[in-house]
């Protein structure tokens, strides 16, 4: 079988992560989506053999810009 993908990606006003091509959940900043993210893997992982990828966007967004 395929493995999932959590995508965490910027949105408009925070962080979005996206299971395979669903949004699933939406944070403020970056750590805690990451965090959000990894749980949600391990969680899935832990419940069946599938195999399950953490995917982090490197795109910036206001959180994590460094300024000029």
């Amino acid at each position: 079988m395929a493995p999932h993908i959590y995508v965490v990606e910027p949105s408009g006003v925070g962080w979005m992560i996206r299971r395979d091509t669903v949004a699933t959940a939406h944070c403020a900043d970056r750590g805690s989506a990451l965090r959000l993210a990894m749980a949600l893997a391990r969680g899935e992982r832990n419940s069946s053999d599938d195999k399950v990828i953490v995917r982090m966007d490197e795109r910036e967004d206001a959180s994590t810009a460094k300024p000029d």
